[in-house]
């Protein structure tokens, strides 16, 4: 059973990663625990737990905040994926069961009519499932653990990055790719489509790098030249977490 504290940092990581609670947005845990119907006691304990996780930020007179998006975390989540993700598919090629690949196959037809339905928020969760199965089809837990993790970050990023339809087009095409090299058990093209899937400059991290000066406008970055910071406009915390 979960205790207070599991519901709590269950449903404020959600709702970070979701984009619900906005970069650098005060975290008021009076609000959090009238909301959940708990004491504060566990919500400080989740938000020391997303702390750990860097989801969340403490700073001197302003309490917890949400943490900022960070040029440098989206980098480190692409070197991440870029490592994890293709030793989970070249794995998954061989280890994978009849019923996982099944599982595989289903999720790719629910993508394509979410994405038929331009039913783009849906896409998104969705993608983070199919992520994590291909993982989980490598029969190591930790490893399926650690790309729910990293794969969960990225959408922070889609609250001020939309997804586009032509990007959710090319993401299963490239799905398909990697559930046929599974299918397959071709462990070499396995691998091969999840790093050209993780690492291509379609992706989060490669558009965000197009247009870094809009999103990390106070963030130097460490793989170019600084570019020419461009004012932003921030928004206002959503009225539950106002202090």
């Amino acid at each position: 059973m979960e205790s207070k504290a599991d519901v709590a940092y269950a449903w404020l990581r959600e709702q970070i990663l979701a984009g619900e609670f906005l970069p650098r947005t005060p975290i008021n845990a009076d609000a959090i625990a009238r909301r959940l119907g708990i004491s504060k006691i566990p919500v400080r304990e989740a938000l020391r737990r997303l702390t750990s996780e860097g989801l969340v930020d403490y700073r001197h007179h302003a309490g917890a905040v949400v943490a900022p998006l960070s040029w440098r975390e989206l980098a480190g989540i692409r070197a991440a994926r870029g490592s994890l993700e293709p030793t989970a598919a070249r794995l998954a090629a061989t280890a994978r069961t009849d019923d996982q690949l099944r599982e595989l196959t289903a999720q790719l037809a629910e993508l394509a009519d979410r994405l038929a339905l331009g039913q783009l928020n849906d896409v998104l969760e969705l993608n983070r499932r199919f992520h994590l199965s291909v993982a989980r089809c490598s029969q190591l837990p930790v490893l399926a653990e650690l790309i729910d993790r990293t794969v969960g970050k990225v959408n922070r990023y889609r609250a001020v990055l939309p997804i586009s339809h032509e990007l959710a087009t090319s993401n299963l095409a490239e799905h398909r790719a990697i559930v046929a090299a599974i299918e397959a058990r071709d462990p070499d093209a396995a691998e091969a489509a999840a790093r050209t899937h993780v690492t291509g400059e379609h992706t989060i991290a490669g558009e965000a790098h197009r247009i870094r000066g809009q999103l990390f406008a106070d963030e130097p970055f460490p793989l170019d030249a600084e570019p020419r910071p461009v004012p932003t406009t921030q928004e206002p915390p959503p009225p539950a977490l106002r202090r």
